[in-house]
């Protein structure tokens, strides 16, 4: 597989793999743009979707390399472009979430189904990943 592909594919699981951050952009998703196909059916756009949840990892990142600057950690950008991306395969269950949030929801299955499994997940999942992300500002 090319070495491009590989990268691409990282950052996007990467992206999709927190819950917390993932559910924080399908929030803001459906607030700045989500079509109604039924009484109480959403569908957010999907597109926007991804970008906020790019956006959100590229930030994350941003935030972690400041951190290790501060802390005078030396790594070269793409090593910790690549561990940072490869911390987050814990959050692989949350993926299911992801591909939920990318189909038209109803306004009861999100609010007794999709937000408690999100719960669930970001309660479980999210401190698993930025203790991974933590270990590389403080090693053991």
């Amino acid at each position: 597989m090319n070495m491009t592909i590989r990268k691409a594919l990282w950052i996007f699981y990467a992206s999709t793999s927190n819950p917390f951050f993932m559910t924080l952009g399908f929030w803001c998703a459906y607030n700045l743009s989500k079509y109604q196909v039924d009484t109480n059916v959403y569908w957010v756009d999907i597109p926007l979707f991804v970008s906020i949840l790019l956006l959100l990892t590229y930030i994350r990142f941003a935030l972690l390399k400041l951190w290790m600057k501060r802390k005078n950690r030396v790594f070269s950008s793409p090593e910790l472009w690549m561990r940072f991306l490869k911390n987050h395969i814990w959050g692989a269950p949350s993926f299911a979430l992801f591909v939920a949030f990318c189909f038209p929801i109803e306004g009861n299955i999100a609010g007794f189904f999709y937000l408690p499994v999100a719960f669930l997940l970001t309660i479980t999942l999210s401190p698993i990943i930025f203790y991974k992300n933590f270990r590389l500002v403080y090693p053991k």
